[in-house]
Parts: C-alpha cells; sequence; structure tokens
C-alpha cells in the first residue's frame, strides 16, 4: 500500500533525454535495467543519524532527487509527462541487520537484489538508500533511476554525502544548481537556434543510412527486447596497449578513434557490411555550471562507419577521427529527435 505524497503544484518540463528514458521506462515499468547502484563498504558501523542527515541534505540540495513523474493527458501541452517535485524531500534509510557476517558472494546477492528492484516512479521518489548491518561492517546501498541522473551526478552525490556525514549540515553552504534550470534553457532562449543547425548536419548525414545492422548470431532476435545478456571483460596485453597508443599520437587523435576503427574493422568482417551506424553515448555537460547539477546529461551520437576494401588500417583510424570530431560539435541534438525526423519507425526488438 503507498502512502499519500504531497507533491508541487508546479508541473516541471522534462528535458528530451528524460523524454526519450521515460519512453523506455512506460514500455517496462518493471524493469531495473535502468537502475544506477553502488554499495560502499564500511569496516565499522556508521552513525544511522548522521547517514541519515547527510541524505536527507543532498536530496533537499538536489530537488530532482524528490521528484515523481505523471501524464499530462488533461492538458494541452504537447509534452504528455511533467515532474513535480514533493515537499517532503526526506530520504528514508531502510537497515538490515544480520546476525553473522555476510561472506563476499552472500552480500553481493544482497546487494544486488537490492539495486534491482524497480522503481515506481509515478509514486516513489528516485533516490533509495539501504545500510546492510552485519558484525563485520556495514555496506551502504544507494540507488537512483537513471532518469535523474548520469554517472557524473553519481560522483556528485557521493562526494557530498561524505562532506555532510563528516561536517555535519553546514558543510554545503552554496545552494547547489538545479536541473530544472538547465532545462528551461534547453527548452528557451538560444538553445533551439542551435538545435536548427545541428539538426541539418544530422539529417544530411544519416538520411541515407542504413537502417539495420544485423550481426551474425547463435538465436534469434526477440520480438521485444528483454535486456538479458552479460559483459565480458576482456584485458589488451601491455603490447597491444602500447601500440595502440603509439598510433593515437603519431596521428594526433585519442585512443577512442583508434579503438573505434577497430571495432568498425570488426563489425565489417562479421557482417560484411560496407555502410552501417554505431551508437557512442555522450555527455551533454559541457558547460562549467552544469559540472555540479545531479540530472541525466546524456545523449547518443550516431557514427557512419563506412568500409572500402582498399583501406588501410590507418585509413579507418583517420576517418574515425573525422566522424567523431564532427559528431560532437553536434552532439547537442536530441537523438530522440533525430529518430522522429528520419521518420525511423519504432521496433520494440532493437534500438533505432
Amino acid at each position: 500500500m503507498h502512502t499519500a505524497i504531497a507533491e508541487s503544484t508546479e508541473a516541471l518540463l522534462l528535458s528530451h533525454a528524460q523524454q526519450a528514458l521515460w519512453f523506455y521506462y512506460e514500455l517496462a515499468p518493471e524493469c531495473s535495467v535502468y537502475n544506477m547502484g553502488l554499495a560502499l563498504h564500511f569496516d565499522s558501523a556508521l552513525d544511522l543519524q548522521r547517514i541519515g542527515l547527510a541524505l536527507n541534505v543532498i536530496a533537499r540540495r538536489h530537488r530532482i532527487l524528490s521528484s515523481v513523474f505523471h501524464d499530462r493527458s488533461d492538458d494541452a501541452d504537447p509534452q504528455p509527462v511533467c515532474q513535480r517535485q514533493l515537499h517532503n524531500t526526506d530520504i528514508t534509510l531502510s537497515v538490515a541487520s544480520f546476525s553473522a557476517s555476510l561472506d563476499a558472494e552472500n552480500l553481493k546477492r544482497q546487494v544486488q537484489a537490492s539495486i534491482a528492484e524497480p522503481f515506481d516512479l509515478r509514486r516513489q521518489k528516485p533516490l533509495r538508500a539501504k545500510l546492510l548491518r552485519a558484525p563485520d561492517g556495514d555496506t551502504l546501498v544507494l540507488t537512483l533511476h537513471h532518469l535523474v541522473a548520469d554517472a557524473a551526478s553519481i560522483e556528485i552525490v557521493l562526494r557530498e554525502l561524505a562532506l555532510v556525514y563528516t561536517n555535519g549540515d553546514t558543510a554545503l553552504a552554496a545552494p547547489a544548481p538545479q536541473y530544472a534550470e538547465y532545462v528551461s534553457r534547453e527548452r528557451n532562449g538560444d538553445y533551439p537556434r542551435q538545435l536548427a543547425e545541428a539538426r541539418q548536419h544530422w539529417l544530411s548525414l544519416l538520411q541515407s543510412a542504413p537502417r539495420v545492422f544485423e550481426l551474425p548470431a547463435q538465436n534469434s532476435r526477440p520480438s521485444i527486447r528483454d535486456f538479458s545478456g552479460a559483459t565480458l571483460s576482456e584485458l589488451l596485453p601491455d603490447s597491444i596497449t602500447q601500440r595502440l597508443r603509439r598510433l593515437a599520437r603519431e596521428r594526433r587523435l585519442t585512443p577512442a578513434a583508434v579503438l573505434l576503427a577497430t571495432y568498425q574493422c570488426q563489425l565489417h568482417r562479421y557482417t560484411g557490411q560496407n555502410d552501417f551506424l554505431i551508437g557512442v553515448p555522450v555527455s551533454t555537460r559541457t558547460t562549467q555550471d552544469s559540472e555540479a547539477i545531479v540530472g541525466l546529461f546524456v545523449n547518443t551520437v550516431a557514427i557512419r562507419s563506412r568500409v572500402v576494401a582498399s583501406d588501410t588500417f590507418v585509413d579507418l583510424v583517420d576517418r574515425a577521427r573525422s566522424a567523431l570530431l564532427g559528431a560532437m560539435d553536434h552532439q547537442h541534438y536530441p537523438f530522440s529527435l533525430l529518430v522522429n525526423d528520419l521518420n525511423i519507425a519504432r521496433d520494440l526488438s532493437r534500438e533505432p
């Protein structure tokens, strides 16, 4: 049973990035793939009053962490969803106590279960905290929904949490900039004109690009993607890493461009396709004031990859560099708008 919650009467707009993510949330609200979690282990017991104070200070400073999301079907507004900030910003710290020490595997299961619990974003705050208390120490598990945070946001929360826990609620005297201010600038001012310029770049680049990229796979693709899968990590030998870095220095580019060219080469070999798109996630924190804001500053840029039979690897590297530079120059154009501009039909089995 949910308790009644008091909300602000002001309906705040979503950013373009939030709108895109909300689409996926509505498709599968019980899915936790967009939950962002981390666990901090301490050898000694935390002071519950101080950690509770620190959590509440952070939630008050960054109001997006105390927001709920609503449909606006009754409003004559082109944006069907809004966010409202709750009057009660306090974060409830749940505590699970264990009489015996948790071994590494059991602790991992407890942490994963806490992070995997879905958010009801229409009724629940998008931040929760749980303390796993055992004789050998405490583990603090924080979970945020991606709709209100990115990787840099987690760094902000952790840094400020440590400051307040150590020094009290006066440790952060200056008010924090709010994500709602960023959204307002995104929707108004000079930003729409910049979008129009970037739009032309992407339409020119992608209008004739292939829409589907098929990798040879053992199993058929499900009709609706279910996010099942795994991550495989592999460490490159130092000899290869050094060669990659040397090539990057010689061509005056970043290792990312070399790795992108390597990826393009592999995809070409696997599929035989000479023209395909690679989606690259980028941060839209391009101004100094955005560095202190908790919120979703993420976009996807499409790198068009063309492979010619006569290409050398250096040719691919140089072309990857040019593609990355062009994408970064126009990275602020929301990918969700680009999908609409290109009139790409939605396919629930894959990303656009």
